[in-house]
């Protein structure tokens, strides 16, 4: 287990909602225990979909809006068994300096589950 090596990869788009849905609905469990408000029917066709994929498989899905320097983060999910600092870090340090290209300063994120506040 030491020797073995996790690769991080995300994969962003905006297209086929049907893909999008099957996805959603697989998961759709666990996103409602920590996203009981969300409903994905009211997302618009130009929202972007990112899915973090954890030696190939499926661990994160974020659903963001771009509004000028803002990103509106619609949907933060991870599954369970990747919520660690390893796949958070992956992500900050390789897929964040592409929001500041962007000229993105300022994220944005609706949720009142208490363990998300805290997060």
């Amino acid at each position: 287990m030491l020797k073995s090596k996790t690769n991080f990869r995300v994969v962003g788009c905006r297209t086929d909602y049907l893909f999008i849905q099957d996805i959603m609905n697989v998961h759709l469990n666990g996103i409602k225990k920590f996203h009981p408000k969300f409903v994905i029917e009211n997302i618009s066709i130009d929202t972007e979909y990112c899915f973090c994929m954890v030696n190939e498989e499926l661990a994160w899905i974020w659903i963001i809006q771009s509004e000028e320097r803002c990103l509106h983060v619609l949907l933060d999910y991870v599954k369970g068994k990747f919520r660690d600092c390893n796949m958070g870090k992956y992500i900050y340090y390789h897929y964040f300096p592409e929001f500041k290209q962007k000229c993105i300063t300022e994220l944005l994120v609706e949720n009142t589950m208490k363990v998300h506040v805290e997060y």
